[in-house]
């Protein structure tokens, strides 16, 4: 940093707990002329810093207008955490680990961390055991097929119970059972009745009657 005014002499300063605290030749500063330079800056010399102009009597002159002082740090990862879980009991799965873009947390505007936060990787567990699939109970016969006379109603059933795993056989056997069912015996029609249908069937051909 520099001031931009000619004096005999300038002394700098920074804002510290609200007030400006002239700054000494150091380790950390030096003061050459009109010129300030901060060695191995770090966010600890975020600020202002102020330029003030000193006569050659030793007198303030005046002040310039304050310079801010922003230092940009980038963010680094942290360190890998350890592997998670598997995600699995048995058999084949994956696994998880993260890292954090806090070492340092980036600052100032500085750029985020470049790539992932998280990395997967395959687990392998034990051989999960071979389940054969079971049958459900039989569910309640359906509707008969007829509304008069005999006629069929079937029920169904699942292989579900347990369901096949890991190379388990199917269930054997029929899924579905049919059973005969009689209803009420269908009423006989009368000869007017046959005739009626038989007119009927002739008129309307169209619609498939034999």
């Amino acid at each position: 940093m520099n001031c931009t005014s000619d004096s005999a002499s300038y002394q700098w300063s920074k804002l510290m707990s609200g007030f400006y605290h002239n700054l000494q030749n150091s380790s950390k500063y030096s003061i050459s002329g009109k010129n300030l330079t901060i060695h191995n800056a770090d966010l600890n010399d975020n600020g202002f810093y102020q330029c003030a102009l000193i006569r050659s009597d030793g007198s303030l002159r005046g002040t310039e207008n304050p310079i801010e002082l922003v230092i940009k740090e980038n963010g680094g990862w942290s360190i890998w955490s350890e592997w998670g879980m598997c995600t699995v009991t048995c058999g084949d799965g994956t696994r998880k680990k993260t890292r954090s873009c806090n070492n340092p947390i980036p600052s100032g505007g500085g750029l985020n961390c470049q790539g992932l936060n998280t990395d997967s990787d395959s687990c392998s567990t034990f051989q999960c055991p071979t389940v054969d699939g079971g049958w459900s109970p039989w569910g309640s016969w359906g509707a008969c097929t007829v509304t008069c006379g005999n006629g069929q109603q079937k029920r169904r059933r699942f292989c579900n119970n347990p369901l096949p795993a890991n190379g388990g056989v199917r269930c054997q056997g029929e899924e579905y059972n049919n059973n005969s069912c009689a209803l009420s015996t269908c009423a006989a029609m009368d000869k007017n009745q046959i005739l009626f249908l038989h007119i009927g069937c002739f008129t309307l051909v169209k619609i498939g009657c034999n």
